[in-house]
């Protein structure tokens, strides 16, 4: 009679396909007929953002572009400001099987170098790194019982994060965002930046509705000449259907700007007063569950010769969900530029990454500061520092093997004050954002084939059979040695641990 055998699925995401590919940036324009010609350029500044991703049979493809904006001044000193929209695609071969997976993919600039060729013409060149990641679902079968008297099996319990759902959405938002009354109009729109900010996730019937907001900041120099800044912020909402979804889960959620364009616009008057907002959001959701999953490490048969198949299975455990805001604060000073005044101070994060260290979690990386403001000569003048920071979370030493994050770190807001005439104090809030997994790499019983032809031999045992154990000896080790049931070696022997604190003379009951 064939006997039953109970299994399981262990269900984990594991990385398929990882990565990067440098696309050079070549570019050659001429300013519009509304700029006048170029006397210094003070800075040339690229942001590389994905657009669109997806999949085209075993391909896996990426758009996007890299916004280049160059401030430079005129033969009077006025500073002003032109944009351009480099795109960039990229096709990356990820293999046959394409079934569950998830495709996620992020770029920065490498680099950018600027020069003016003349007057009206510049010649930009730089690089930006297309990051590809594709993660897939792996489902391994295990066998957690078989319906037979005759077999022992040694279990264990392992801490595991089940992946539920994963669900992905793009949201455009067009907005018109007034300045407002107590503002100067628009004369030239220098810089704009924003930020998605998480408000609330809520599930909703099999649902995941998220709400948010998109913070924007908007760099503008009025008709005086004046340095003026707008701050706004723009409220969102996206559903995203999750049908594995339930009320025990976790979910994880980000939302990443994929592509932003803030524009003047002027009214009948001629005034601007109005900025147009056309910004495109991917908004992530990752939904999974923590459960303790039994595992089947080892068995045998007391009465036949049996073949036991077994594979070795990673499981991913979620240690920690990490999501703080810390500030840097830092003196910055500027050999050779002196400010008599600030006009506008900026700041990009690149470089994140994380080390384990004196029992933290560690995470690091680069700030750039970028400052613009004028002399004392009322001279505009331009320069940049990097900053190093570091964020420390407590994380035992004895619990960081096979331990993996992918660290996320946003800027929140940055306030400065001048010091000096070439020291500025820098004070930098930032939000870090990263789940931490811990691997545990079991080796699972996969299948049992009994040989019922095959009785195992017990002459050399008698009904009991008296042994002498050694402190830390394992009583499955022993049964196994015996043929005997784990179980019975306990009751016989008063035993109530798997393991022997100390040496001590066993009866062994053999069937």
């Amino acid at each position: 009679m064939e006997k039953k055998k109970l299994m399981a699925n262990i269900c984990t995401n594991e990385i398929v396909f990882n990565e990067s590919a440098e696309i050079p940036i070549d570019i050659e324009f001429t300013l519009p007929d509304y700029l006048p010609d170029i006397n210094r350029i003070l800075k040339c500044k690229a942001v590389s953002r994905v657009s669109s991703k997806g999949l085209n049979g075993s391909q896996a493809f990426v758009d996007g572009a890299v916004t280049v904006t160059v401030i430079f001044t005129d033969e009077s000193n006025k500073i002003f400001c032109y944009e351009y929209q480099y795109p960039f695609n990229k096709t990356f071969d990820i293999g046959a099987d394409t079934e569950n997976i998830i495709v996620k993919c992020n770029s920065k600039c490498e680099y950018i170098n600027c020069r003016a060729v003349s007057g009206r013409k510049i010649d930009i060149h730089g690089a930006t790194l297309v990051i590809m990641k594709v993660v897939k679902k792996k489902v391994s079968d295990i066998l957690t019982d078989f319906d037979d008297c005759d077999i022992e099996i040694n279990r264990i319990s392992v801490p595991s994060t089940t992946p539920m759902e994963y669900s992905e959405k793009y949201l455009i938002l067009e907005e018109e965002i007034e300045i407002g009354s107590g503002m100067p109009p628009i004369c030239n729109l220098m810089r704009y930046d924003a930020t998605a900010i998480t408000k609330e996730c809520k599930m909703l019937d099999k649902k995941m509705v998220i709400k948010g907001e998109l913070c924007v900041s908007a760099f503008y120099t009025s008709n005086d000449s004046n340095f003026q800044k707008h701050k706004t912020s723009v409220p969102f909402s996206q559903i995203l259907d999750m049908p594995n979804l339930n009320s025990e889960c976790e979910c994880d959620t980000s939302i990443e700007v994929a592509y932003l364009e803030i524009k003047p616009k002027a009214s009948g008057s001629g005034e601007i007063k109005c900025l147009i907002l056309n910004a495109k959001l991917l908004i992530r959701c990752e939904a999974h569950c923590n459960n303790d999953v039994e595992i089947a490490i080892d068995a045998f048969s007391k009465q036949h010769e049996a073949k036991i198949s077994k594979n070795n299975i990673k499981i991913n455990k979620l240690c920690k969900n990490i999501r703080e805001n810390f500030t840097c604060k830092k003196n910055l000073e500027f050999t050779g530029n002196t400010f008599s005044v600030i006009t506008d101070l900026w700041t990009d994060i690149q470089n994140v990454n994380y080390k384990f260290e004196n029992e933290n979690l560690c995470i690091f990386g680069i700030v750039t500061v970028g400052v613009l403001g004028c002399d004392e000569n009322s001279i505009p003048i331009f320069s940049e520092k990097n900053i190093d920071f570091e964020y420390k979370y407590p994380f035992s030493e004895s619990a960081i093997k096979d331990v993996y994050c992918e660290p996320n770190a946003e800027i929140v807001s940055c306030n400065y004050t001048l010091t000096g005439n070439s020291t500025i104090e820098v004070r930098i809030e930032l939000a870090i954002n990263t789940a931490v997994y811990c691997g545990i790499n079991v080796t699972a019983i996969t299948d049992i084939d009994i040989d019922t032809s095959a009785i195992l031999s017990r002459d050399k045992f008698g009904a009991l059979t008296v042994y002498f154990a050694n402190s830390g000896e394992s009583v499955w080790d022993i049964a196994m040695r015996y043929y005997a049931s784990v179980n019975e070696i306990k009751q016989i022997n008063n035993l109530t641990d798997d393991t022997l604190k100390s040496d001590k003379m066993l009866v062994i009951p053999v069937s």
